[in-house]
């Protein structure tokens, strides 16, 4: 993330990983959906819940990440505004979801994730275990004589603007002088 960050660029999966963990932060229960637009095409969006233990309910609400636009999602028998089309899996930092709904549509969508006809939970102990194998690769050591590295760089630079001047016309001279006098 800190590349999309300090390039203030990505696409459209790195900011909704981005603002999923925005909102994680914010202590919202968020999950990253990977699904489809009603056109069919692939896309990444959040979703976040707000459980409500009296009504026994589920509150989504959607947030595009690119426009910072949201859309509640009012279940199967209400008519939605947003562009999503199914849903394939929802996952955070902690747990992974695949839809196995008879329809994935998302306007039919349940998003009771504790529901086992609904999601399949991937079994945390395995995403643990993920996220303990962080593999940081060995740095070897190479040793490297500067010097003459700093000899070779100078001179093919030379070779590059002398061949360049040459083809224009120009003749090149190199003053040795000049050039101790401006080393550092």
């Amino acid at each position: 993330m800190h590349t999309v960050l300090s390039s203030r660029r990505g696409d459209v999966e790195e900011h909704a990983i981005l603002l999923c963990n925005l909102l994680l932060g914010f202590r919202f229960e968020a999950y990253c959906v990977i699904g489809t637009t009603l056109a069919g095409d692939p896309h990444m969006w959040v979703a976040t819940l707000e459980r409500d233990s009296e009504l026994n309910r589920v509150k989504v609400t959607f947030w595009e990440s690119l426009t910072g636009s949201r859309y509640t999602h009012g279940g199967s028998d209400s008519a939605s505004v947003h562009k999503y089309g199914k849903i394939g899996c929802v996952f955070n930092h902690e747990s992974f979801y695949a839809n196995v709904q008879s329809d994935d549509a998302v306007r039919a969508c349940s998003f009771d994730l504790n529901n086992m006809s609904h999601w399949k939970a991937m079994d945390p102990a395995a995403i643990q275990e993920i996220r303990r194998r962080k593999h940081v690769p060995e740095l070897s050591h190479v040793p490297l004589s500067t010097h003459m590295m700093e000899e070779v760089l100078e001179q093919s630079l030379r070779d590059l603007i002398s061949k360049r001047r040459g083809l224009n016309g120009l003749a090149t001279h190199w003053d040795e002088e000049l050039s101790q006098l401006l080393s550092p």
